[in-house]
């Protein structure tokens, strides 16, 4: 066997985990820095579904008004207002982990 093949290989078995380790370590840690920035922000969007090519449905809270608007090429509408106790739960929903979220279903059944 070649010298120079091992030793690629073995570089690559060493290298390789040590760069995933770093990236998940930057996402994990990138994630919890956006969250804590976006956290004491007046205006916040919470969800913004694509209607169409150019046409998005947003959910948005500007202090403590929460509403439903559409936005596209021609401007922005707000169509409805929507009531503080939905998004609270939306809100939390966000905040429990999936483990959470699996157990309550299973409890359900």
């Amino acid at each position: 066997m070649d010298y120079n093949f091992v030793s690629d290989l073995l570089k690559i078995m060493i290298l390789l985990p040590l760069i995933i380790l770093l990236i998940y370590i930057s996402f994990n840690f990138g994630g919890k820095y956006l969250k804590s920035i976006n956290k004491n922000r007046i205006i916040k969007i919470y969800e913004r579904v694509p209607m169409g090519q150019n046409t998005y449905l947003s959910v948005i809270s500007i202090e403590d008004k929460v509403y439903l608007i559409s936005s596209s090429n021609n401007g922005i509408q707000i169509l409805k207002e929507i009531d503080n106790q939905s998004i609270f739960k939306y809100e939390n929903m966000e905040k429990n982990t999936m483990g959470d979220l699996l157990n309550k279903i299973k409890r359900k059944k």
